[in-house]
């Protein structure tokens, strides 16, 4: 289904709206799981009817508000929702023209302070992360971890986007087989980002890392970004942090979100979820209502 789909050329942002519309309309509707707002983070909630009491994942969006709107995430926080067996919350993307990168990365770690302060437990708390949102989540937990502060139980990273120079040689190599993304487009956006570029690439984000916690790193094998996922994971394991790569033969960018109509798609999140459970002990926790 991803291959049949023509190479955008109106640019990232085009690309990024066609690719929510597309998780919007081809995604199965997930079944089992009710949906809530959250104003205080501009986002929503996606709950499974039986989830663990303190247990939740923070969904953290890529690209550049507006264009990434909470509500195209939401088909694929009930997938995950489901196969967790935990919340799902989506903030707002923390993306925006111009603002500095460090904003953005304090924006993520309040969300997650913020779901500390609402209850939940830092071991059953995991954040997952989209495309360029990889980078706040990475340099949260880094961050986290220097100060000593609780950090997540687990982060996945799906077709994370961390080298906002685009220097690994699968820019060029990929660019044949990947229908969604270009090179030229990434670089535009990368200088959208108030930061030094030089400076995001993994190798970076790790220098001085300690208690980081253990990484999941999905990401297709037809897509542009294949080369950061690599990086990010050799760099992971030098570091020695805890950390599991999965390449999903002849994949486009951001599979899983079409989980429930595509099987590799929803294979991804099964992978997410049962990742998820073993982080965070969640197969061998009880099982509690409450209010997120």
């Amino acid at each position: 289904m991803l291959r049949a789909t023509p190479k955008a050329r109106v640019g990232v942002m085009g690309a990024w709206d066609r690719l929510g519309e597309q998780a919007k309309t081809l995604a199965a509707e997930p079944v089992g799981v009710r949906y809530q707002s959250e104003p205080e983070v501009s986002g929503l909630w996606a709950i499974p009817h039986t989830a663990p009491v303190g247990a939740a994942m923070l969904y953290v969006m890529g690209g550049a508000a507006p264009s990434s709107s909470p509500l195209v995430r939401r088909k694929v926080a009930g997938h995950l929702a489901l196969a967790c067996g935990a919340r799902v919350v989506v903030p707002r993307c923390q993306f925006e023209r111009g603002r500095p990168l460090a904003d953005a990365t304090a924006g993520v770690e309040r969300t997650f302070n913020w779901l500390l302060a609402r209850g939940f437990q830092a071991e059953q708390t995991v954040i997952a992360a989209e495309f360029s949102g990889a980078w706040l989540a990475l340099a949260t937990a880094l961050h986290l971890a220097q100060q000593c502060e609780p950090v997540p139980a687990g982060m996945v990273l799906l077709s994370p986007w961390t080298d906002f120079e685009c220097r690994d040689a699968s820019y060029r190599s990929q660019r044949q087989v990947d229908t969604c993304l270009r090179r030229q487009d990434l670089l535009v956006l990368a200088a959208s980002y108030a930061v030094d570029r030089s400076a995001t690439a993994a190798d970076h984000l790790f220098a001085n890392a300690s208690n980081v916690p253990p990484l999941l790193i999905i990401a297709g094998g037809d897509e542009l970004l294949l080369g950061d996922a690599m990086s990010i994971a050799r760099t992971g394991i030098e570091a020695r942090v805890d950390t599991t790569l999965h390449v999903a033969a002849g994949m486009q960018h951001l599979f899983p979100l079409y989980a429930g109509s595509m099987p590799e798609a929803t294979r991804g999140v099964e992978r997410i979820g049962r990742w998820m459970k073993e982080v965070t002990h969640l197969a061998e926790a009880g099982s509690g209502e409450s209010h997120p």
